[in-house]
This record gives C-alpha cells, structure tokens and sequence, in this order.
C-alpha cells in the first residue's frame, strides 16, 4: 500500500475531528460593574539573559529549485491531505466574526480614520518606534473574517489565550491541525483557549499585507479576552501568539509597526522562524512572500533594522538547525532563526540538534518536523502557562526527559505525516497563488523612509554563496513528501 493510499484509508476510517471550529461565538456578558477599560496601559516584563548553543559547523543545504517533479508532487500531497484529513471549513477566509463581540468604536487603528487617540504607543528604552502608526491598507471586514475561533474558545475564555499563525503556503487551520491545534484541545487538563489566522492567499501575497491580518488578529483576540474583566485585570489574559516560518517574520513586522500591539501579547513562539530570511528562497519570479523572504531582501532588512532584530516581547525561538530544507542558514548566533535581546524582555533560542543531541528529538526534524517535536512542544506549553520564554530546569521543562520522545505524546503517525506534508502542499498554493512578483514589491510608505537610509543590499559572503550554489538545479520538491527516517518506521510499506 503507498503512503498516501494508507492515509486516505486512515483519514475515512479512523480520523474523528476532535473539535468543530465556530465563527461566531456567543458574546461574554460583562459582570456587574465591569466596563471595558482605556487606554491600555503598558505591561513590565522582567528581564531574563537571552539563551543560544554555541555554534556548529554548517550543514549541508537541501533545498531545490527546480521542479521537473511537480506533478507526481502535486498528486502525492494532494492524496495526503484528501479524504477527511483536514475538516471542512478550518481554512475559511470568510469568518461571520460580525456577532462575536463588536468592539466599541471599532479596532484601531483604522482604515479610515485617524489613529484612535485613546491607545497610546508604548515608548520602549531602545529600538525603533514609528512616528505614526501606519493605518490598515485591507478593510476591517476582511481582517476580521480570516480570524477563526477553536470551537470551545468561550468555553476555556479563562484560560491562556493563543494565536496560532501560519506559514507561507500554508492557512492557520490545516498547519496546526495535525500538531499544536489537536495538542491545545486534547490537553488534560486544558491550560489554554486558542485561534488562528487564515489570511487570503495563504500567506503567499505581500509579506506587509499578511503582517496586517496578524496586528488586526491580536488586537482583536485582546478585546474579546478582556471584554468583561475590571481595570485591574486588564494584563490577565494577553495573548500568546506562536508562528510558523513565514508566520514568524508577519507577527515580528506586527509588533515592530504597530508597536500597542506589544501591549496585548504576553510572549512569542516562533517556530521554525526566518526572522533574516533564508537563502534558499530564489530571487526570481515567484509570490511576492517568496522574493520578501530572501535574505537580504529590503524587507528582511527593513524588518532588522534599528532593533528589529531584537525581541519586543518575550520571546521562545525553536528551529532545527541541520535538517531544516527550507531556511537556511541556521546554525549558531549567525541562525535565521537567532533572536536578539537588546530590549531584555526575555528570549530563549534554542536549536534542537544542539540543545537535544543524539536524542529522539534531535534527529531528523526538518522545517515542519519541529511542530510535532516533543521538546518544542514541551518548551511552547511551559511558556504558555508560565509566561515569559520557556526555562529549561526543575519544576519547568525537563529536557532529558522530553528530549527522549520523538513527537509530543497525543500524536500519532498519522499525524506526523500530515504535518510533514505540509510542505509539499505549502509549495502547490505558492505555485497557484496570482499575481507573482517579478521582482521584490515595493514596501509600503510607513517603512519605506527607513529602507532607503539602508542603502544596497550587501554581497553574499563566500560561505553564504556557497550555500545558494549547492541548491542549484535541484527540485524543488520530492516526488513524495519526505518522511522523517525515525517517522518511516512506523509507516506502512509504501
């Protein structure tokens, strides 16, 4: 039996969705006395040393870039995610969130109106902080359709609030579906309440549109939190926002550009993160989230520049160093992945073939591997429920021990080749996605000034074209989607 005959057969005789999602919640009655408060006020976070693994030698880089192996691709991952796999409606764009509590006001800032005066930004000792915080260029009703609520989100509303946030190619319901999503609604018991983001296009359009629908999502997940609760409570329920690849670079633009958003989030998760774009994305024709994902592209530079580079919130940042065949490099200090803690909000970076060697959780986990790894999903909970990036030690996230599962307990096979195929069906919605960019877009005014004082792009070190050499001339998928070595074992026969 192939690989995708067995998952079709799985999907329709054994997968049960564990959760329906609703789009439109009943709205939470505020207790007596209890109004919604203004302005928000800002948030101490205590200072906590940014953590790294030393450096390693370089890997070997994978990545392909032609594709004369797209069609059996394309049917493969097709047939993987066909059959049930992935619940109807998940990946919606057309949420109805106009019954779910409507703000008062409106969410600021505005499409067309001035900045709402009552949200002030928030001075932060160093990085860079906007003149004016840019207006939404997308209207309101789109930004709060591609918002989707987790069935039980009223249910567990005073728990731990997520959001989870897609990568290029990818919708927030099918990435999280067979990982995060399933390990959040399963938890027993449950420690947190979750949503996700579906943007239009799947990631794939400009990469400072996708940042819009993620400043909107956080603004908006903030007020439905807090809707009901005293100004005393007003910091209870910040949310913590977790990113997959591209997902990554939309909520770190979010935070650096609308910076009250720095406010309402009580940590980052990054996983597998490009926050310095990878080499492996090819400079040529493509969707424009591709070209703005080039390493030095103007927005990945635009994004690094003056304290961009540097966490604005606590920060965990989880990535693979080796077998990442997506983003590279990622190895060290020099790790796209890598996160600055300049502003001492609290970072942890943490490489798994580094930190975990010679472990289950550290071999072949590639760039969706490490959204059913055992240990990111141990760090991604204890920073949930605790706050602040993750602690690695007594009491917190026992890492000999979690280091010794391959994927996070609640997980199975199936799952894992679900997540895994996530690339090749990432790479099918980049190909469909139109218009594609000839050359990198143009970013939008706000960032505009700040990118022309950056001046040309520099040149790629030798090791760095090194890097883009060896990825020459191969495809850019496999004919199936790859299986980990470790996963494959527990895989039927193909």
């Amino acid at each position: 039996m192939s690989l995708s005959s067995y998952l079709r057969q799985k999907a329709i005789s054994a997968l049960t969705p564990t959760g329906t999602p609703t789009n439109a919640p009943s709205e939470k009655a505020l207790p007596a006395g209890a109004v919604p408060v203004d302005p928000i006020p800002a948030v101490p976070v205590a200072a906590v040393p940014a953590t790294v693994a030393p450096p390693v030698a370089a890997p070997s880089s994978r990545f392909n870039l032609s594709m004369p192996n797209f069609k059996s691709a394309t049917s493969d991952a097709l047939s993987t995610i066909g059959g049930g796999i992935i619940p109807t409606g998940i990946d919606s764009t057309n949420n109805n969130n106009n019954t779910a509590y409507p703000p008062i006001g409106g969410i600021w800032p505005r499409v067309t109106a001035p900045n709402h005066p009552r949200l002030p930004v928030v001075v932060h000792p160093s990085g860079f902080i906007p003149p004016e915080t840019p207006n939404y260029t997308i209207s309101e009703d789109k930004l709060k359709a591609a918002i989707q609520l987790d069935g039980d989100w009223d249910k567990y509303i005073d728990l731990n609030p997520v959001l989870l946030v897609p990568g290029t190619g990818s919708y927030g319901g099918s990435c999280y579906h067979h990982n995060f999503a399933k390990l959040l609604r399963n938890a027993s018991p449950r420690f947190a309440t979750f949503a996700w983001v579906n943007v239009p296009g799947a990631m794939c359009d400009e990469s400072p549109k996708n940042a819009e629908y993620i400043a909107y999502a956080m603004h908006w997940l903030w007020l439905r939190t807090y809707r009901g609760y005293s100004e005393a409570d007003i910091n209870k329920h910040q949310i913590t926002v977790i990113g997959w690849s591209q997902g990554n670079l939309s909520i770190q633009w979010a935070l650096k550009y609308w910076p009250h958003t720095r406010n309402l989030i009580k940590n980052f998760v990054a996983i597998s993160a490009d926050f310095h774009g990878t080499l492996l994305a090819p400079p040529v024709a493509a969707a424009p989230a591709i070209l703005h994902q080039w390493y030095w592209s103007k927005f990945i530079r635009t994004l690094r520049a003056n304290g961009g580079d540097s966490a604005y919130v606590p920060t965990t940042s989880i990535y693979s160093s080796f077998y990442d065949e997506v983003v590279q490099p990622q190895i060290g200090d020099l790790a796209s992945a890598y996160m600055k803690d300049e502003r001492g909000v609290g970072v942890l970076n943490f490489d798994l073939q580094q930190r975990c060697p010679l472990t289950p959780a550290g071999v072949l986990h590639g760039h969706s591997g490490v959204l059913y790894n055992n240990v990111a999903w141990a760090l991604t909970k204890d920073a949930i429920i605790n706050g602040g990036p993750a602690v690695i030690g007594p009491g917190r996230v026992d890492l000999p021990t979690e280091s010794m599962q391959l994927w996070a307990p609640g997980l199975n096979p199936f799952d894992i080749a679900a997540t895994i195929a996530l690339i090749p069906v990432a790479g099918i919605n980049m190909l469909k996605f139109f218009p594609i960019a000839v050359v990198e877009p143009a970013l939008p005014a706000y960032a505009a000034k700040e990118s022309e004082a950056l001046g040309p792009a520099p040149a790629l070190t030798p090791e760095q074209q090194a890097i883009v050499d060896a990825n020459k001339n191969k495809p850019l998928f496999p004919a199936k989607p790859a299986v980990d070595s470790n996963v494959a074992s527990v895989l039927p026969p193909t």
